[in-house]
């Protein structure tokens, strides 16, 4: 092929190229990025010299590609490009022993790039444009730390065939890999991140979360260009305040451009876990010496400009994740545009970032992604593309919460709240490989529901690296079939599966719907993936449905407020009645309809109602309710009791209550740690028996507590050593012993155990008593045939290793019992054992102390003035109904006697009753003795009441005499058809049938005469006459009294008259 053709080829394929590659005439404007070298190493590439020569190279073997491939996607600069184009060339290569690989030198990399891209360089290319070409070459080669590696900017005017040029360049020497295996996933190297300012000395593992810091260089400070330019002074600052204005004196983050840089950094920091954070400080160092970041000294990222080659060409370029380093170019004009919220500036600092994030450019060149070569105005930011990418290198924002970086288990789950009646979204959240889970924590109450949907993102698009020699094609990447997710939801420990959803395919979203929430507590949803090891965007939505209006009712608190004993102690004491007050709010957002309480527990209680009603409770409103019962048993113990709250618009709730009867008070009757002194205890005693040594206190390392303990060495003959306890008296609830113990023992012919002695009796071994033992009891059972004086026993014997703690319960039927303990070493007749540590020995003893049950009266007496011959009622009540039944004795004082009553002066009040009337007749003396005071009590003791007592008189005593009651008036003791009160005022004999009075009428001078005689004057009680025409309607008329008897008026006509009889109020 001719230099003509080849020359033709090209300018086919740019024929081809062109309608993709078209820059917009609108407003919108495009970059071109490609990678330049740090400065340090453009400098020692310049010296290279390429030969010009002009070579037919063809296509590279797809094995070789294939292998630089996978390299390149593993993170590593691969020399296998270069070895395709010298095994193509034919080239010479210089043999690598260790590992039989070619070894080409920085020059004949050079030298074969440079041939290989002959037949792409435009015919217009000017000398100058040649030199820069061959700078660059060499300059790519040489560098070997990817870190060091830059991205360019290419302005809109620049040649797009100088910008296919030198991305041919890039993709020749392996920086701009031509195909990738996973989708999405076009990463600069290792494509992340390791050390950084807030993470100091962390390498990051893929998809955890990080946060990088960014600081403004101040101006003046060093900043590389490019293409051999030598470092010059950054004039961010000035270049910003000249675009945007400036407010002097205040600080960067008040400056009027400080706001578009910052949104190009929370953009990015919106695609996944990375955090910017702002680092307000930048000591000014030298770009080129590429210090890492430091907290309070300068960021991770740092940002600087300088003018690089003016309009059209460069606009800025950023170092790769390690580096990151950020440089725009401030003699370009490009920016000065600073429309639609300075959409270029940002995208460019966008772009830039995802560089500096770690991605490498995309393809095709559609305008759908940020990293493409050229840059779109026709969105802001990052696009879905950056989003998949990113994720994959540093997980998704949520996993990024609190101090935490990962949400892969429960522990460190991202917590949500979720909003009632409302859905929760979160967009562009991932699973990003093939470990990764995503769990969420949030709180709801018993009743609501949750509806969970999660859908893998959608839509296919081109995707990918340069394809061939071009950037206007991309493979196919359907971004929701990575992984075929699943849905759980799961219970309080992170562990319960309490709904799944998993029937999808692969692409198809998971859905939980409805779920109730049955009590109230902490949950989890958790989102899986499969074995894909790539990034699966998903979009979550959480709807949470409050449960229906209902109250909810909660226990504030409780108070005794009455007792039934005399003795007010507040607290309960057995056969005790207590009134106690419950505080309930209704915390729900309903008003209750028919609240009811329930009292329930063991058969110790004693409910005096089934149920008691509460008034109506509105949201958020208090209420008591009394409670009335009564508890039974010995004294000390505790009962507990639950209070169940119902209502018919809520499901019932409980609360447990508990009372002890009587008050229980522990107390320490021994506690000795062997410290104050090298002398024995006050009680303590030391015995031995045979070979046995004493016990001494030993100031030894081997203490559980310092700086002593107690010890007994071991002997290798016949004998026992005995430590001895003081003797202490036990409470009422028993008693606890614990004690702190090493042993070295010749194993089951030596050994060591414990015993007690009750009331000065007989020992015997405490472990092998009615006594618990709680932990640390013996380890084995003694030899039959040890000599030592406790075979077949149960022992501590052979070596415990550390201190061991042994706890015993001394049961309650020991109370009041004197008790000693001791602590006995037995050996037999050979080896000798090191021996036993004995320390913190604490024996703490419980006594309940109870008031009897001596229940408080009261007495009421009806009346307070009752005559004699009259009835006298008393009702005798506890305050509270009582438990067990109790017998009630009256006793008379005052100024009365016991003779002027008669009747039982005693009563009961039945268990459960909290009253009883006792029925008295106040005896008729006869005597006239004028007011008497009745005063009546308890006996024992309690309340008293009193009432007058009067003599006879009036009507009263005259029934008395004819032993009529005197409160039946209306009694008729004869049969004569008169009441007792019309014969007392009638003057006859309420006894003889035959007494009665004339009751004839007669005229007498103009008025009716009752024939009656001379009546006698009665003070209590009186004697009407009425009249009637119709015997319906009465009418009172006058009545006169004489000798002859009672005359009222006669005016008349036909009319009938009746007597009535009343006694005086």
């Amino acid at each position: 092929m001719t230099k003509g053709e080849k020359s033709g080829m090209l300018f086919q394929r740019f024929a081809i190229l062109m309608p993709r590659l078209i820059i917009l005439v609108l407003p919108l404007s495009v970059l071109w990025l490609v990678m330049i070298s740090r400065p340090s190493v453009i400098q020692s590439g310049q010296g290279t010299n390429v030969a010009l020569e002009e070579v037919n190279l063809e296509s590279f073997s797809e094995g070789f590609e294939r292998k630089a491939r996978l390299l390149n996607q593993k993170g590593r600069r691969s020399d296998f490009a270069f070895e395709a184009m010298a095994f193509q060339d034919g080239s010479g290569s210089i043999s690598d022993s260790s590992n039989g690989r070619a070894v080409l030198s920085v020059d004949e990399k050079a030298a074969l790039v440079w041939r290989r891209i002959q037949d792409f360089i435009p015919r217009d290319f000017t000398g100058k444009e040649m030199r820069d070409l061959r700078s660059y070459i060499g300059e790519l080669v040489g560098i070997q730390d990817e870190s060091e590696l830059t991205w360019r900017c290419w302005a809109p005017g620049a040649s797009r065939e100088k910008a296919l040029l030198y991305y041919e360049v890039e993709s020749l020497i392996g920086l701009n890999p031509r195909r990738v295996g996973l989708f999405a996933n076009q990463f600069l190297g290792t494509g992340r991140w390791g050390n950084v300012a807030s993470h100091d000395g962390t390498i990051f593992d893929q998809g955890r979360p990080a946060v990088l810091t960014w600081s403004i260089v101040p101006d003046g400070t060093m900043a590389p260009g490019i293409s051999g330019q030598s470092t010059a002074a950054s004039d961010l600052r000035s270049f910003l305040d000249g675009i945007y204005g400036s407010i002097p004196g205040e600080p960067t983050q008040n400056q009027p451009w400080f706001s578009v840089l910052k949104s190009a950094f929370d953009d990015m920091g919106q695609t996944c876990g990375v955090k910017f954070v702002f680092e307000e400080n930048d000591d000014g160092i030298a770009i080129s010496t590429f210090a890492d970041g430091e907290l309070g000294t300068r960021g991770d990222i740092r940002l600087a400009a300088r003018a690089l080659d003016g309009v059209n060409e460069t606009l800025a370029f950023a170092y790769a994740p390690g580096y990151g380093d950020l440089v725009i170019d401030s003699s370009d004009s490009f920016f000065n545009l600073i429309g639609s919220s300075s959409i270029r500036m940002h995208n460019v600092v966008a772009h830039e970032l995802g560089h500096a994030m770690g991605l490498s450019h995309v393809c095709p060149i559609n305008r759908t992604k940020l990293m493409e070569p050229l840059i779109s105005q026709d969105f802001r930011g990052a696009r879905f593309d950056e989003f998949q990418s990113l994720q994959r290198q540093y997980g998704d924002p949520l996993e990024h919460h609190s101090d935490e970086r990962d949400n892969d288990n429960p522990i460190d789950a991202t917590p949500l709240t979720l909003p009632l009646d409302d859905t929760l979204s979160y967009g562009r959240l991932s699973i990003d490989d093939n470990s990764d889970i995503d769990f969420f924590r949030f709180s709801l109450l018993g009743g609501q529901k949750i509806s969970v949907d999660v859908e893998p993102a959608s839509g296919s698009y081109l995707e990918g690296a340069q394809v061939g020699e071009d950037c206007s094609e991309g493979e196919g990447f359907d971004p929701g079939t990575i992984h075929n997710l699943t849905l759980d939801i799961l219970g309080a420990n992170g562990v319960e599966v309490l709904a799944s959803a998993s029937l999808g395919g692969l692409g198809e979203g998971e859905s939980i719907t409805n779920f109730e929430i049955l009590e109230d507590g902490n949950y989890f949803l958790r989102i899986n993936g499969g074995v894909a090891n790539a990034t699966q965007i998903y979009d979550l939505d959480i709807f949470t449905e409050d449960r229906p209006p209902s109250p909810e009712v909660d226990m504030i608190g409780s108070a005794i407020v009455v007792e039934s004993g005399k003795v007010k102690n507040v607290r309960a004491d057995p056969d005790e009645t207590l009134k106690v007050q419950i505080e309930l709010k209704n915390m729900g957002n309903l008003a209750t309809e028919d609240l009811q309480v329930f009292l329930s527990g063991p058969p110790n209680l004693v409910f005096f109602e089934s149920e008691v009603l509460m008034p109506v409770l509105a949201p958020n409103e208090t209420g008591m309710v009394e409670l009335v019962f009564g508890l039974r048993g010995p004294c000390g113990i505790e009962i507990p009791l639950t209070l169940t709250v119902d209502d018919s618009l809520m499901d019932p709730v409980e609360f447990e209550l508990s009372y002890v009867l009587g008050e229980v008070i522990t107390v320490e009757l021994l506690n000795e740690g062997f410290d104050d002194s090298a002398s024995f205890p006050d009680g303590w005693s030391n015995s031995s028996t045979g070979g046995g040594t004493n016990w001494v206190i030993s100031p030894s390392i081997n203490v559980s507590s310092a700086p002593n303990a107690m010890f007994c060495q071991g002997v290798g003959e016949v004998g026992q050593s005995t430590l001895s306890s003081p003797a202490v008296t036990l409470g009422s609830e028993g008693g606890s012993l614990t004690f702190h113990h090493s042993y070295d023992m010749e194993f089951a012919w030596d050994g060591c155990v414990l015993e007690v002695s009750r009331n000065g009796g007989v020992w015997f071994d405490l472990l092998d008593s009615e006594a618990v033992v709680v932990s640390g009891g013996y380890n084995s059972t003694m030899r039959s045939s040890s000599t030592s004086g406790l075979a077949n026993r149960g022992a501590w014997t052979g070596a415990s290793g550390d201190f061991v703690i042994t706890e015993v319960e001394l049961p309650a039927s020991w109370a009041g019992d004197e008790v000693q303990i001791r602590w006995i070493i037995a050996s037999d007749r050979s080896v000798a054992s090191g021996g036993w540590y004995l320390d913190e020995v604490q024996l703490i003893t419980s006594t309940a102390y109870c008031e009897a049950h001596d229940p408080e009266f009261a007495i009421n007496i009806t009346e307070e003035i009752v005559e004699e011959g009259a009835q006298l009622e008393v009702v005798v009540s506890s305050v509270l109904p009582l438990v067990l039944a109790e017998e009630v004795l009256l006793s008379v004082g005052g100024e009365a006697i016991l003779a002027d009553l008669d009747g039982d002066l005693s009563g009961t009040i039945f268990a459960g009753g909290s009253t009883v009337p006792i029925s008295l007749f106040v005896v008729d003396d006869g005597l006239s003795e004028g007011d008497e005071i009745l005063t009546l009590s308890l006996a024992g003791g309690g309340g008293e009441d009193s009432v007058t007592l009067q003599d006879l008189e009036g009507f009263g005593s005259w029934a008395a005499s004819y032993a009529i009651p005197g409160d039946a008036p209306e009694v008729d003791q004869d049969g004569d058809g008169l009441s007792a009160l019309a014969e007392y005022l009638l003057d006859t004999d309420p006894t003889d049938l035959f007494s009665v009075p004339d009751l004839s009428i007669q005229l007498v001078d103009g008025n009716v005469l009752f024939p009656v005689g001379n009546l006698p004057s009665r003070n209590d009680a009186a004697i009407a006459v009425e009249k009637s025409t119709d015997l319906v309607n009465w009418t009172s008329t006058s009545l006169t009294q004489s000798a002859e008897g009672l005359e009222v008026p006669f005016d008349g006509g036909k009319s009938f008259l009746r007597m009535v009889f009343s006694l005086n109020e």
